[in-house]
């Protein structure tokens, strides 16, 4: 597309949005001229017509998509992991009780479940991230952690740390000792995590970030 040549009066002044009236005829010509050339600049570099009429609009809309997904996802993956653990629940069921709705689990993780006569049931297991905190070299860190056996493993990490806490079993941490999620080995020092339990810095209000 060929960009066209700005307007001008009869003097043969540049028109401009500085020298033109709002409403104004001349400011008429400024505004096609402008876009136009937007129209032109678009093209050459592959937009659509929609993106070019629409760049803000398409920004907000996809930053609302983004905080959607942020806002759903915790919900989806709750959805799942109470299906997951209680087979006598429907996925339906499981997706209220986290807050959110079957299609959006089924939209929002398609990969970890599947239709099966009719109806709709999480899978064994799943790769989806999910962001979780762990107990790593002395203190608590947020990570994204990749797949349901990964969180299954830091999901019996904290449960070792309870049971340790609670009846001074070492067993169940002694089992997970040199284990590592999201490349991060797992603290097992019975010792460090009593430390660390004493100060407050166990008390975390979830194992999902």
């Amino acid at each position: 597309m060929a960009f066209p040549a700005p307007p001008r009066n009869a003097a043969g002044q540049r028109l401009t949005r500085t020298n033109t009236q709002p409403g104004s005829p001349q400011r008429s010509l400024v505004n096609a001229y402008e876009y136009s050339s937007r129209k032109a600049t678009g093209a050459s570099a592959g937009l659509s017509t929609s993106q070019i009429r629409g760049h803000a609009k398409t920004a907000r809309g996809e930053k609302g998509v983004r905080e959607l997904k942020r806002v759903e996802r915790p919900k989806i993956i709750d959805a799942i992991r109470q299906a997951r653990s209680d087979p006598s629940i429907t996925l339906d069921q499981a997706a209220r009780r986290a807050g959110t709705t079957e299609a959006k689990v089924r939209s929002g993780a398609p990969g970890a479940v599947t239709e099966t006569d009719g109806r709709w049931i999480v899978k064994p297991t799943d790769r989806l991230t999910r962001r979780m905190r762990i107990l790593t070299g002395g203190q608590v860190v947020e990570v994204d952690v990749r797949g349901s056996r990964q969180a299954s493993l830091v999901g019996r990490h904290w449960a070792a740390i309870r049971r340790y806490l609670d009846l001074a079993d070492e067993a169940p941490l002694r089992a997970l000792a040199g284990k590592r999620v999201s490349g991060y080995e797992l603290e097992c020092d019975p010792d460090e995590i009593l430390a660390l339990a004493q100060t407050g810095q166990l008390n975390v209000p979830s194992i999902y970030a």
